[in-house]
This record gives structure tokens, sequence and C-alpha cells, in this order.
């Protein structure tokens, strides 16, 4: 039995050890990607408008060990930033069909 928690503690080490390799990887390409989305911004009409991207830190999953939002700041004035699966299920009502 103990033979066993000893593996089981190796293994979670070395998951552990990957999904911090995965967590960096996502955050350096997540900068690079909310900088060039940042500025195309301008070009759309929108100079003021930013897109964030907020990385929460989580145990362990079949996914890695964060959870990404994307954050949207539609101009300077907006003082809150909402994520987008949140803002689109309030302004996008799902079709329900008529009986």
């Amino acid at each position: 039995l103990n033979a066993l928690a000893q593996e089981a503690e190796i293994a979670r080490a070395a998951l552990e050890a990957k999904g911090l390799e995965l967590r960096k990887q996502r955050e350096q390409t997540g900068k690079a990607f909310e900088s060039a989305v940042n500025a195309l911004l301008p070009a759309l009409g929108m100079p003021k408008a930013r897109l964030n991207l907020q990385f929460e830190a989580l145990e362990p999953q079949s996914y890695g060990m964060d959870r990404l939002s994307f954050l949207w700041q539609a101009h300077a004035v907006c003082a809150a930033q909402v994520p987008w699966p949140q803002a689109l299920r309030a302004r996008f009502q799902p079709l329900v069909p008529r009986r």
C-alpha cells in the first residue's frame, strides 16, 4: 500500500510539473495574442477597446491546471470587464422552438 501511495505521489508531481510548463506556454502565447488583438483594434474604429486574458490557477484537470477568461473592455469609460461567454449569454438568448 505504501508503494502505491509513493507511486501516486510521484505521478502527481510529474503531472503538476507538466501542468506548470503548459501554463507558462499558455501565458506566453496569451500575452502575444492579447497584444496582437489590441494592436488591431484602432484599425477597427475601437482605439480605446481592450482585450485582456485572465488566467486562473486550478487543480490539475484533463485540460491543464488553469482556466482562461477573455475579458473585453469596449471603451476607456467601461469599468467592468465581463468574460465573453457571460456577455454572450446575456446578449443572445437561445432560440426556443415555438409549439
